[in-house]
């Protein structure tokens, strides 16, 4: 036995045959021949073609000598929340695994469920006591990935729980602002009537409907405005959302934010109107919503500072 050497293949196949392994009790009670296995290079975390780890098989049949072996040989507990496997999560918390334990890019298995949008595991690990407040290393917090994720139920409970709505990652990013990023309306709604602040800025003084501005997520746009986010506020250089929709050159944005009253005269640091952005990029649509008496007084300057750009 001591000359044993266990491939990869190898392994795969006895993760193949668990039916077997039962049988000759290596996911019973006996985990000297899984000991074996490890010592001689077995890979603790091979999946079989199904996805499924020896963990994943060992703590779904309760084998508790098994999973403590696999667990010492470094079994990642990360495979049970990547397949939602929300039992298996709830009996290793209970055999004492550490609940609020980093993988290798330093995520909690509550930041992995909520990045993951692992509903099942997540509400386990929230119920069994998971720190609601670690962060991953770039500062978003279990809401944010949630948020990103489009994980409504999820993050549904870390409000119920408590969670600040106006938490911050890195860059001062709320949860809104993430929700506007990634198009996530429904979200929208949750976190503002959870206590969201609307018009929450960044370090760059993007508020989120900035954000959706930029990006040109006109149903996210609308629902913020709704909510009455200011459409008037500046970022760092005094661009306002409708600077940034005529910059993206996107018509059906820079109408919905005219339509709630956006300034089309307002100038940013370099006295730069929207209506600048938009006959600079060559957004004929965008520029020709611009370009009218009753909207814009600077048209006319506007029109011969980019033919002047355009002929430098």
């Amino acid at each position: 036995m001591k000359n044993i050497s266990i491939s990869s293949s190898v392994w795969i196949q006895i993760l193949r045959h668990r039916f077997l392994l039962q049988r000759i009790g290596l996911l019973k009670k006996e985990s000297m021949a899984l000991n074996i296995l490890l010592k001689n290079g077995a890979l603790v975390d091979a999946r079989d073609e199904r996805g499924q780890t020896a963990l994943s098989y060992a703590a779904s049949q309760g084998h508790e000598k098994t999973v403590k072996v696999l667990l010492e040989g470094g079994a990642k507990v990360d495979s049970t929340i990547e397949k939602d496997l929300h039992g298996i999560v709830a009996a290793l918390i209970e055999r004492g695994t550490d609940i609020n334990v980093r993988n290798e890019e330093q995520h909690t298995p509550l930041l992995m469920a909520c990045k993951t949008g692992k509903i099942k595991s997540a509400k386990v690990l929230i119920e069994k006591g998971a720190n609601l407040k670690d962060k991953a290393p770039n500062l978003s917090s279990p809401l944010h990935l949630a948020v990103e994720a489009g994980a409504f139920s999820i993050a549904q409970m870390l409000l119920q729980k408590g969670v600040d709505p106006n938490i911050t990652a890195q860059g001062n990013q709320t949860p809104l602002h993430v929700a506007a990023i990634y198009t996530r309306g429904a979200l929208v709604d949750l976190l503002i009537e959870g206590g969201a602040k609307i018009d929450a800025v960044t370090t760059n003084l993007f508020t989120p409907l900035h954000m959706a501005s930029d990006k040109g997520h006109t149903d996210v746009a609308l629902k913020l405005l709704q909510h009455k986010a200011n459409v008037h506020l500046k970022n760092k250089q005094s661009k306002t959302p409708l600077h940034l929709a005529a910059d993206m050159g996107n018509p059906a944005m820079v109408e919905l934010l005219l339509n709630f009253k956006a300034d089309p005269n307002v100038t940013d640091k370099e006295k730069k109107s929207p209506l600048h952005f938009a006959t600079l990029g060559g957004h004929f649509y965008a520029a020709h919503r611009l370009y009218t008496p009753e909207y814009c007084i600077f048209s006319v300057s506007s029109w011969f500072f980019a033919a002047g750009m355009e002929h430098s």
